[in-house]
């Protein structure tokens, strides 16, 4: 009972902020992504999960602002329960009044709750991750949580395909806390296979319901990919109607290649890719894309590793927050390339060769890198919780290697077959959060516990003086 009513509060302060960010919400012209209108028609090539959502929600109505005030309140229970979540373990509304607003005024999470895209709904899906994680670690792994755990990461992989990784998360969150395996009982295995396989059977029957044939972004994807790595050796192995216009791209991937800048020469690699994926008249289909990007990738193996690290690297350095100077850079080396003959004139200046927006504070990009450490260092020290013979293993460790795993599986599955933006790593907000609470809070209880015990030892110290 008091735990509810010193809840209050935070419950009817997330109701107000609530009320003001469903009046806050823009236009379209802020709320809809040129991705936006495939995940309101449900297009082929989209995972079902998200087209799903919207589709359910259009039976209450079919006003673009309403999906995104269901999304901030969806949002918002979530982090409630991850706020509630910390607090019982730390007995501490200090810390769980901390967590709140970390996530319910964090100004990244509302810009991807407003969004008609599928970052709000897979950052909510996380929120309940990392909140049940805690929960099934806290309760004594009661294989219940573990449901709920296997039960959202299903739905973010039915969201976006990137999620798959989290499957293996769940393995290592559960071999973290009980390494011997002959301690996974048959109700565990079910928790964690069950829920999995329906959610991801029924998502594949409901699109099979919307369309006759699986359609994919993979061969555009790797498509993309092996032609940023071709050279002139490639050029007798590829297709009749893209031989023509190999030495076009060769030429371009060179003149990227030699740009002076390292982040003016990534945010061109991008770029390009990307207009390799979608804006290249080359009259292929998915198949024979599939095929032409797997041969490239396969032809130049170290090159695919190197630029696969590069998007790595890149998705945590904010590589897209241009400075003045680098913006000019880019567009005195690039403003007299010519364009391509098989690409259009407004895709070619859009997509590549227009003048970069700049940020003041460019600099501040680089403290993403803060961000990777300590998701490298994580898993690191949950190793080290696991090797310990004796003592009481450190519990907030062991789950900042999972939140750990989480964000590097993801970046890594985004890297191999994607491009690296800001936005992908954006999406990782309730991990990185919630990994660096993790670190931090048992080296402050530390801190303070010692400093306590010092000044009690020091007090009776000179009472005893005194006596």
């Amino acid at each position: 009972m008091k735990d509810k009513l010193s809840f209050k509060p935070m419950i009817y302060s997330s109701l107000f902020l609530n009320i003001i960010y469903i009046y806050l919400i823009p236009g379209t012209n802020i709320c809809f992504e040129p991705d936006t209108p495939g995940y309101l028609n449900f297009h082929a090539i989209r995972s079902s999960g998200y087209p799903i959502f919207l589709n359910f929600l259009q039976l209450f109505s079919e006003n673009y602002k309403f999906y995104a005030a269901v999304q901030i309140l969806l949002s918002t229970f979530a982090s409630l329960y991850l706020s509630h979540e910390v607090f019982q373990w730390t007995k501490s509304l200090k810390w769980s009044w901390l967590i709140w607003t970390c996530f319910i005024l964090n100004p990244i999470m509302y810009l991807m709750n407003i969004k008609i895209l599928t970052e709000s709904l897979y950052i909510t899906l996380s929120i309940i991750i990392i909140s049940g994680s805690m929960k099934y670690v806290r309760r004594g792994y009661a294989w219940p949580y573990l449901a709920l755990i296997s039960s959202c990461v299903a739905l973010s992989i039915s969201v976006r395909p990137a999620g798959y990784f989290y499957i293996i998360s769940i393995i290592i969150l559960v071999l973290l806390y009980q390494p011997k395996i002959k301690l996974l009982s048959y109700e565990k295995v079910l928790a964690l296979t069950v829920p999995v396989l329906l959610i991801l059977f029924t998502s594949s029957i409901i699109y099979k319901s919307y369309h006759h044939k699986k359609l994919s972004l993979l061969p555009a994807h790797l498509f993309g990919r092996g032609l940023t790595l071709m050279q002139e050796s490639d050029i007798v192995t590829l297709p009749p109607t893209l031989k023509d216009k190999a030495p076009v791209i060769i030429e371009l991937n060179n003149k990227i290649n030699a740009l002076d800048g390292f982040n003016i020469r990534h945010l061109a690699r991008t770029r390009t890719e990307v207009m390799y994926q979608h804006q290249i008249n080359h009259k292929l289909n998915d198949e024979q894309r599939f095929k032409v990007g797997k041969e490239l990738i396969r032809n130049h193996k170290m090159a695919y590793c190197k630029i696969t690290a590069l998007h790595f690297f890149h998705l945590w350095t904010g590589f897209e927050v241009f400075s003045i100077n680098e913006s000019n850079s880019f567009w005195e080396q690039s403003k007299n390339w010519k364009k391509p003959d098989f690409i259009d004139q407004y895709r070619w200046n859009d997509t590549l060769v227009k003048k970069r927006r700049t940020f003041p504070l460019s600099f501040l990009r680089w403290s993403l890198l803060v961000l990777l450490i300590s998701v490298l260092i994580a898993p690191l020290l949950a190793f080290f919780q696991i090797l310990k013979k004796t003592g009481k293993k450190n519990n907030y460790f062991l789950l900042a290697g999972f939140f750990s795993s989480c964000c590097i599986g993801h970046s890594i599955i985004i890297s191999m077959i994607g491009i690296a933006t800001l936005r992908y790593t954006l999406i990782l907000t309730p991990f990185l959060i919630i990994n660096l609470f993790c670190l931090i809070y048992p080296l402050v209880t530390k801190t303070n516990n010692y400093l306590s015990t010092d000044h009690s030892d020091k007090t009776n110290k000179e009472n005893n003086n005194e006596l």
